[in-house]
């Protein structure tokens, strides 16, 4: 049976003579019954469902969907473009509650990032400690 990728019956949408939408499933039954728009099913036991594809709209019909879409397009458009104030961030250092300036990161100085850069290092490599002796020779070098 051929589908058209809705997954359901292929149908053919009409409107008779008193001016009613009708369709007709020409996968199943065609075209000995037609059915009421407000039908889901043909009559045969394992049809799917009816595909909407080919529905006859009348222009007001049609002007009413475009309407409703234009609105859902502009409505998705304008939360777009409202920008969400930005929450103040707080420096990622520990025991610093001081606020980040919007041009940096994550700390609010360069103090700070040191500082937790050593911390996080220390705590890394518990057993990596300065001897006083290499603190001694690096004394003497900045003197």
């Amino acid at each position: 049976m051929k589908r058209d990728g809705t997954g359901k019956c292929p149908v053919r949408w009409f409107i008779d003579d008193l001016g009613k939408k009708k369709w007709v499933c020409f996968a199943h039954l065609a075209p000995y019954t037609r059915h009421r728009e407000s039908s889901e099913k043909c009559y045969y036991t394992t049809c799917p469902g009816r595909s909407m594809v080919g529905y006859p709209y009348s222009e007001e019909e049609l002007n009413d969907i475009k309407a409703e879409k234009a609105v859902a397009a502009i409505k998705k458009a304008e939360s777009v473009i409202q920008a969400q104030e930005p929450k103040p961030r707080i420096c990622a250092n520990y025991g610093c509650n001081k606020l980040v300036a919007s041009n940096r990161k994550k700390y609010c100085s360069d103090k700070c990032r040191k500082q937790k850069a050593r911390s996080d290092y220390e705590k890394r490599n518990p057993d990596r400690k300065r001897k006083n002796s290499q603190l001694a020779h690096l004394k003497s070098k900045v003197v």
